[in-house]
């Protein structure tokens, strides 16, 4: 599947999947999110992300490492996947709960 990069970051109403997977050679743990969208909602999404949902991402020590829309038009029209980056498993552990905690969120 081909990636395209999104210049802008987005979100919206979705079903999430993610992977986390521990860079070789450190504790730095990266955490690959695949969105889908419900139908005709990605526009939600992509201006979820648009509007301060990287900026919560930031405040709870999540690194962005880039957010991409799939080529293959069959996954486009609703999916987004976006990659984040933790010091270590325990900072990924901990960053994604004081997010779910975040009222912001």
């Amino acid at each position: 599947m081909i990636c395209l990069v999104v210049l802008a970051f987005f979100a919206g109403l979705a079903i999430n999947h993610h992977a986390v997977v521990a860079a070789q050679g450190s504790n730095r743990v990266c955490e690959l999110r695949t969105y889908t969208a419900n139908e005709g909602r990605l526009s939600n999404l992509l201006a979820r992300f648009g509007s301060g949902e990287v900026n919560l991402f930031t405040r709870h020590g999540m690194t962005s490492v880039g957010y991409f829309l799939p080529g293959d038009m069959e996954f486009s029209t609703n999916t987004m996947v976006y990659m984040l980056a933790h010091e270590n498993r325990d900072a990924a552990a901990t960053s994604r709960e004081e997010f779910g905690a975040d009222p912001e969120w």
